[in-house]
């Protein structure tokens, strides 16, 4: 699940865990949502933040944007638009949330191949996921969960992952410059061949870097529009570097499916009630 920090999802009783500091390099948290006794009737709005998750279900089907089922184990890439993720009736399950980058440590294959996409496990390289999806399935401390989910992440990790710290240095650039950065003056930062660096972001994140660079823009003009509900679309626009309020109108809507008024209008709406 993406942005946790935006949406705790407490409502749901979500929880969160640290990764031990041998996966941290590669994993955001785990995450569990259960409903114990009560029925969930709720959608959440998933945003792209160029991690890629796997979704471990023992409830209920989950639905994905329009109603998709892929299975009880969930294979998402990394995303440049929102998802919808609909949660009815029990609710329970477990995910592991990989930092951008993070995932291609586990894969042996480059991660653009998923961009965009939702599937079944079963259509990646992954070994061992329906011993451990069994695993889970037996034990009831979210701990002890935690322990047998990094126990397979260390068998199915690729020792030979040697590029992680220099497209690290190239994501640590781009969020301190807010995504407005161009892929050629990045290059340039890193003292690196640009047709490298972007190779590279196809492999290791998925996303090309323009389009890594867009999710940061617009995850920094959601959280002005939350913040800071009479601010004007063409201020946002100027502090995040598009070129004028039309364009970024139209990357806003492109990534999170309404537009920015709405968005405000939305968040707006949320926090009062």
């Amino acid at each position: 699940m993406a942005n946790h920090e935006d949406n705790p999802l407490t409502h749901l009783g979500f929880q969160r865990f640290a990764p031990s500091k041998g996966l941290a390099a590669y994993i955001q948290c785990y995450w569990f949502i259960r409903s114990e006794q009560h029925t969930i009737n709720s959608s959440e709005y998933l945003h792209p933040d160029g991690g890629i998750s796997i979704t471990f279900n023992y409830g209920d089907k989950l639905k994905f944007d329009h109603g998709l089922d892929v299975g009880d184990i969930t294979f998402d890439g990394a995303n440049t638009t929102t998802r919808a993720l609909h949660l009815n009736g029990h609710v329970d399950t477990v995910g592991i949330r990989f930092l951008p980058a993070g995932a291609r440590a586990f894969l042996t294959m480059p991660l653009n191949e998923f961009k965009g996409e939702l599937v079944s496990i079963t259509d990646t390289p992954l070994t061992g996921y329906d011993e451990l999806y069994q695993n889970l399935a037996d034990e009831s401390a979210n701990t002890t969960k935690v322990a047998l989910i990094e126990a397979w992440l260390s068998q199915v990790i690729n020792p030979q992952q040697n590029e992680l710290p220099l497209i690290n240095a190239a994501l640590q650039i781009l969020e301190q410059n807010q995504g407005a950065i161009g892929i050629s003056t990045l290059a340039a930062k890193l003292a690196v061949n640009q047709r490298r660096l972007e190779r590279l972001f196809n492999d290791q994140v998925g996303l090309t870097a323009k389009e890594y660079a867009r999710n940061i823009r617009i995850k920094q003009a959601r959280f002005y529009l939350k913040q800071h509900s009479n601010i004007s679309l063409a201020d946002v626009a100027y502090n995040l570097g598009f070129f004028d309020q039309a364009h970024f109108s139209k990357q806003f809507k492109y990534v999170v499916g309404i537009s920015p008024k709405a968005y405000a209008t939305k968040s707006k709406a949320v926090a009062k009630s």
